[in-house]
């Protein structure tokens, strides 16, 4: 914290530029320590340097934002009647000033470096993004929580940056500085006040840029000066999508009944496509598309939004669609087909394995609770939702050709994977493993309803 107190004091004197690596270096080892443990955490906060951190971090990310906005930039050209005025007056040059007036090829070069080197400092974000991910952090507790949300300076920062991020992962720091944030902000709309209501437009609107061509530029705003790849673009946007996600999550019974079915819908569509590639669906032409990075973590934060709505009034519309409930039965199907495939190999986990079998649990808590529904109205709503999704699975399991783009001969299955593909058998195997009783439990209650 001293260093970077003194690097903070003398940047005002020195070149930014030169001690911007050195204030993110030491932003980064305290958001290492803060992130280690509850007690590294209060030991950072309880430190008598915090105050000025705050403020530190503070200004790092509000005079950034305002740079960027350009509230700052101030105009010393003269107006443009005086300009002219004295253009007017002034005599013709003599042939000595306007062979000085020339330019220099030295001078344009050392202007064509200094330059080149002031966008590279204007280009690195790093140190931004440390700050933020520092405020994430010291955000978790009440005091710094406190200080953070009286000024509203902070916040609507924040909020810009969500919607005009220079780069894709200040979008994601500043996206989930606000996730964490929405639980203890005021439900009551006021000019002075950054309201709940604020909140939720801001999600919504990068929610809603996942299906919305003309949007889509709001989860790449301004990422002209870091060229990123399609994939890099498909990881960051997985990281921000999951974050709004979250957010939704905290401040969804604030939100109005309308909004709330939009938001549905698109996360359900967008639910689908994910669980479609994990499966191995084949798309247009023959071709799997691949799972992308983070997927894990933006369906978890999908399917535990989904358990937050089972038994409102937004489920009856939403959650009961038989495509959804089909995608969740594959779902169900494709992780324990992964764990009996990880097991074969005597390997401890596949990869996201965490995050995919939350996934998993979510979805038989949902499934559980709407097949009661279903059975209820129609006994065969049920059994269609589930072959539906028994047959997609099956053709999804069989290999094919990349080059011919015909089906090849069957693979011999192992007797664990010829078991698991139907939804009854793959519900029978989680109801009998032990481990994770919820998971368990939400099986035996679909298989009683299957056997009714």
């Amino acid at each position: 914290m001293d260093v970077l107190t003194v690097e903070q004091n003398e940047s005002n004197q020195t070149s930014k530029g030169a001690s911007r690596p050195v204030q993110s270096a030491c932003l980064d080892v305290l958001v290492t320590l803060c992130g280690t443990s509850k007690s590294n955490r209060m030991a950072v906060v309880n430190a008598d340097q915090c105050e000025r951190l705050l403020e530190i971090a503070y200004g790092i990310v509000c005079s950034f934002v305002s740079t960027l906005r350009g509230d700052n930039k101030e105009s010393d050209a003269p107006p443009p009647d005086t300009e002219a005025k004295e253009e007017e007056d002034a005599p013709p040059p003599t042939f000595d000033e306007a062979v000085k007036s020339l330019p220099n090829k030295d001078d344009s070069a050392a202007e064509e470096k200094k330059s080149g080197s002031e966008q590279e400092i204007e280009s690195d974000y790093a140190l931004e993004v440390s700050a933020l991910s520092l405020l994430i952090e010291l955000v978790q507790t009440k005091s710094c929580r406190k200080t953070l949300i009286e000024d509203p300076a902070l916040l609507q920062a924040c909020s810009w940056l969500a919607a005009h991020s220079p780069s894709m992962e200040m979008q994601f720091v500043s996206v989930n500085f606000l996730a964490n944030v929405a639980p203890f902000l005021s439900k009551e709309e006021s000019e002075d006040e950054f309201s709940i209501s604020s909140l939720a437009t801001i999600f919504c609107e990068i929610l809603g840029a996942t299906s919305s061509p003309k949007e889509k530029s709001r989860l790449n705003a301004g990422i002209s000066s870091k060229k990123m790849s399609n994939t890099e673009q498909r990881i960051s946007r997985n990281k921000v999508l999951a974050a709004a996600a979250y957010g939704i999550e905290s401040i969804f019974c604030a939100i109005s009944p309308l909004v709330k079915s939009e938001l549905i819908s698109k996360l359900s569509s967008l639910f689908i496509q994910i669980v479609d590639n994990f499966c191995g669906v084949p798309r247009w032409g023959g071709r799997r598309a691949k799972l992308e990075e983070n997927s894990a973590l933006l369906a978890c934060s999908i399917s535990s939004l989904f358990v937050l709505v089972l038994g409102s009034e937004v489920s009856s519309d939403s959650i009961h669609e038989p495509e959804l409930l089909s995608a969740m039965v594959r779902l169900i199907m494709v992780v324990r087909d992964a764990e009996v495939k990880s097991e074969a190999k005597e390997a401890n986990e596949f990869k996201d394995s965490e995050a995919w079998c939350a996934v998993q649990t979510h979805c038989l808590f949902c499934v559980s609770s709407v097949a009661r529904i279903l059975v209820s109205v129609d006994d065969s709503a049920l059994e269609d939702v589930i072959t539906k999704a028994e047959s997609v699975y099956k053709s999804a399991k069989q290999p094919r050709s990349e080059t011919r783009r015909t089906f090849l001969p069957k693979k011999e299955l192992t007797r664990k994977e010829s078991v698991l593909l139907t939804f009854e058998s793959v519900l029978l195997a989680i109801s009998e493993s032990r481990g994770n009783g919820a998971n368990a439990v939400a099986a035996k209650r679909i298989l009683a309803l299957l056997s009714s």
